[in-house]
């Protein structure tokens, strides 16, 4: 084969294998289609079985229509799923061969639920493989109970329209275009003295009208001719009198007048009552002649008042303005001519106003028969004025026919309490602006507080208002507050005192400083007792002094740590020589000798007090200030060696969790050794004494270096961790604890452009996590 066929072969075989995966694409997006439309197909439950009737597709709408999750019924058998009280397993199986006969099998079942009844119409379709083979069954169901219920309804609604239609007082029969009934009501089938059943079927003209054929001015001819509604009145024999009768059309499904209902009314009554009617017309119409003379001469009346009313009225029509007296043209500086036949519009400032002003206005009357609204106009002169407008309608039965308007101009009052309320406003804020206050009235009940006073004694105002003095403060603390009021009750100025002591539970200590409160007609009525606060003064006294016994503890330290390092010092010589002494010894005698032993142990026992002394020594050296490389892995060992004795004491168990790879880090090294051994030393003053885990987890966080100091305590309280960096603040006794660890161990980190952070909750022990970034220089 040449190599030209080769290449065509491979380009064919790679046309083919595009043209695959193109054809396996597509298939793969129409299952998802389908799949999703499976899921998603509305009101329609779709559940498919294989032939060992094993469910292997359960949609979204089944879940809903039968109450099992997909994941329920997924795998298993219908008869697994089903019990016999819930399906029929005979009819299951005469489904099952329907299919098998016929391809699908069509039934309904009713499901009782909490809600009632459910109607179910289900269908089951065979699965037929490409080969023709039966590979399944598919289920459709839908809920028809909306259905069922619909024709429930109508078939009443059939029964309930017979009964009103037999009911109905007036006579009604439906003709066809022959002529002849088609249905009566009892009414009329009465009234011809005859049952419903034998006027079916015969001529309306024959036992209506009483003549052998139709009229040429029936109603009847005319409404299926025109297909319009005909009105007519005539005296019927065979009814027995004056009726009023219609037909309207009855239309088919293509429009078409295939018929008419003739409706007749008994109106024998009503022509009496007509007779009736004219002659009282006729008395009316005298009467009103006589009242029309009075009611000019009330309208004239009217008029006059109508000119000279010190309000603004008029009238308007669709809030068009029709009618005005001169207080109108006064109060909006239009002239009478202006304002006749406009919209309004004209005199409000906005169209927000002028529909606002609509909207109220009429929903009022229609409330109350009148509607009463505060608005803004604007004057001829463009100046802006606040009105009173007061409306009421003509007629209450037709808002159309006009509305009937009074205008007051309301800008001076309007003002006035514009002003009121600005001065309240303001004053309301200085008094709760102000210190706590409140007003104590000569029978020791407190009248009025302040917001400050609710938030310094956190009591809310509904509280205070009608407390009795006593019952607030409590009658140890209200000793003194009883001589306020005898004193100032005797024209003092003013009166101080202290309050030192619980209320509602809490400590308080303040100045109270109380002046007399009088009415406005001079009359003492109790006192305006202002408050200062003077806790923060006494809590810096206590801290002042707090510190100073920190600060002589401090010292005592310094000492301490002076006098080690001294003793370390001292110690450290003359163990050398030891240890020289012990060498030479070892180096003389003999490996068979049996001292030889004994040597070692002492050599081993002088060299683990050298590393003491160095560790001692290093704990106690000043820091040097300059950065340098070191292993933080072996500083926290080191350290570990210090409490080793502090570990097996409170049987302490120490687990290490360090980074998988050597790290070094670029800081002042005896700086970071203080802040792990205060960290340290405080994991194990929070063990408990029957022992505990302290867990040292070093790891790599971006580009920073991660120690975190667990351990099992009981963890520090809330209220205490915001203070937990402060200087001086310390939850130990003054023997175990300065309060400068921690805040100088924040220094020391912050400084290392680090973080120092605390993780606690109580009885689950507590977290510090110190983060220290890399040095560019310093490789990992």
């Amino acid at each position: 084969m040449s190599q030209i066929d080769s290449h065509v072969i491979l380009e064919q075989l790679e046309t083919e294998i595009k043209e695959r995966r193109a054809a396996e694409k597509q298939l793969l997006e129409k299952n998802i289609l389908f799949e999703s439309v499976l899921r998603n197909a509305n009101g329609m439950a779709i559940v498919t079985m294989d032939l060992d009737f094993r469910v292997t597709y359960y949609n979204s709408m089944a879940e809903h229509l039968f109450g099992y999750e997909a994941s329920e019924v997924v795998g298993r058998t219908v008869q697994e799923i089903h019990s016999q009280k819930n399906i029929s397993f005979d009819r299951f199986e005469t489904a099952i061969e329907e299919v098998r006969q016929k391809g699908e099998y069509c039934f309904c079942l009713e499901q009782e639920r909490e809600d009632g009844i459910r109607h179910i119409e289900s269908t089951v379709i065979g699965i037929i493989s490409s080969q023709g083979e039966l590979t399944g069954y598919s289920h459709f169901a839908r809920d028809i109970t909306a259905q069922k219920n619909i024709q429930n309804e109508i078939i009443q609604s059939k029964n309930e329209w017979q009964q009103i239609f037999d009911s109905v007082s007036e006579l009604i029969a439906f003709l066809d275009r022959d002529y002849k009934i088609i249905k009566v009501n009892r009414a009329l089938a009465k009234k011809l003295k005859l049952a419903p059943r034998q006027c079916i079927g015969r001529h309306c003209y024959e036992i209506i009208h009483g003549m052998t054929q139709p009229s040429l001015q029936c109603s009847h001819t005319r409404t299926l001719k025109d297909g319009h509604v005909h009105n007519f009145t005539l005296y019927e024999k065979n009814l027995g009198g004056w009726f009023s009768m219609s037909t309207s059309p009855i239309f088919s499904v293509d429009g078409e007048v295939y018929g008419t209902v003739l409706v007749a009314k008994d109106i024998n009554e009503q022509k009496a009552y007509e007779k009736e009617l004219q002659q009282l017309n006729n008395e009316l119409e005298k009467r009103v002649a006589d009242q029309t003379k009075d009611i000019l001469q009330r309208e004239q009346m009217l008029q006059s008042v109508f000119r000279a009313a010190p309000t603004g009225i008029g009238v308007v029509r669709n809030r068009v303005l029709t009618k005005l007296n001169p207080m109108v043209e006064q109060i909006t500086g239009y002239s009478a001519e202006e304002l006749l036949n406009q919209n309004s519009r004209m005199l409000y400032c906005s169209d927000a106003d002028y529909h606002s002003v609509g909207e109220n206005k009429y929903r009022q009357i229609q409330k109350y028969g009148s509607g009463t609204v505060e608005t803004k106009m604007r004057r001829k002169d463009g100046c802006t004025i606040d009105v009173l407008l007061s409306s009421t309608p003509t007629d209450m039965q037709d808002l159309e026919a006009g509305v009937t308007f009074t205008m007051l101009d309301i800008t001076r009052r309007k003002k006035v309490e514009r002003d009121l309320s600005t001065a309240y406003g303001e004053l309301e804020q200085l008094f709760n602006a102000a210190v706590p206050l409140c007003l104590v009235s000569t029978e020791c009940y407190i009248t009025r507080v302040n917001q400050a006073f609710c938030d310094y004694f956190h009591v809310s105002a509904e509280e205070d208002m009608e407390c009795n003095g006593f019952d607030f403060w409590g009658s140890d603390l209200f000793d003194t507050y009883d001589c306020a009021l005898q004193q100032l009750s005797k024209e003092n100025k003013s009166y101080q005192r202290q309050l030192n002591g619980l209320i509602n539970g809490k400590k308080f200590f303040c100045t109270i400083h109380s002046v007399p409160h009088y009415d406005t007609d001079g009359c003492f009525i109790g006192l305006i007792n202002t408050f200062f606060d003077m806790a923060d003064f006494k809590k810096a006294q206590e801290a002042l002094i707090e510190s100073q016994k920190q600060l002589r503890h401090a010292e005592k330290l310094s000492a301490i740590g002076v006098l080690s390092g001294s003793i370390a010092h001292e110690f450290n010589n003359p163990l050398c020589g030891v240890i020289n002494v012990l060498a030479r010894l070892d180096r003389k005698t003999s490996p068979e000798d049996k001292d030889k032993t004994l040597l070692q142990i002492a050599r081993t026992v002088c060299e683990r007090m050298k590393r003491m002394i160095l560790d001692l020594q290093s704990f106690n050296r000043p820091s040097s200030g300059s950065k340098s490389d070191f292993d933080p892995h072996k500083a926290i060992e080191d350290l570990l060696r210090f409490f080793k004795k502090e570990f097996q004491k409170k049987k302490a168990t120490v687990t290490r969790q360090y980074m998988n790879r050597p790290v070094i880090l670029n800081a002042i090294q005896d700086q970071i050794r203080q802040v792990l051994l205060n960290l340290l030393k405080n994991a194990v003053d929070a063990l408990p004494v029957e022992g505990g885990t302290i867990t040292i987890h070093t790891r790599q966080r971006d580009q920073n270096f991660i120690i975190s100091v667990h351990d099992s305590g009981e963890g520090i309280r809330a209220e205490h961790m915001k203070h937990i960096f402060e200087p001086f603040f310390t939850t130990k006794s003054a023997i175990k604890g300065t309060g400068l660890g921690l805040s100088v161990s924040h220094g020391i980190i912050e400084s290392h452009n680090g973080t120092i952070e605390v993780e606690s909750e109580p009885g689950k022990g507590t977290t510090f996590i110190l983060s220290l970034p890399y040095e560019k220089s310093a490789p990992l």
